[in-house]
């Protein structure tokens, strides 16, 4: 084995890791989701009816956790009149799910 052998199998190792460790990460994300969609969720300043899931870190944070997109929503209930640009909220900031109390915890 020449060095050019040894580095173009030690990056084909790496890749392998990052792919394995994103799924690891992805898999632990999801286990630990309690929203579905359509539920409605508040965080400390807006409320959304969840539309869609994504899976990332969230900042500070070296464990996954599950972010939220959906349409935000007003004090009624109503979808609000004018949207704002970020309707997002992350499983971290989340403080009611379907007006129930959530404290988030990793299991």
């Amino acid at each position: 084995m020449n060095k050019e052998e040894y580095l173009k199998a030690e990056k084909v190792l790496k890749e392998e890791f990052e792919e394995k460790r994103k799924q690891l990460a992805r898999e632990f994300a999801y286990s630990n989701n309690p929203v579905k969609i359509g539920d409605i969720i508040t965080d400390h300043y807006k409320t959304i009816r969840v539309l869609k899931f994504l899976w990332g870190y969230d900042f500070g944070s070296k464990m996954p956790c599950m972010f939220y997109r959906g349409v935000r929503l007003t004090k009624k209930g109503e979808p609000a009149k004018r949207e704002a640009d970020d309707s997002r909220v992350s499983q971290t900031d989340i403080r009611e799910i379907n007006g129930k109390p959530y404290k988030y915890e990793l299991k």
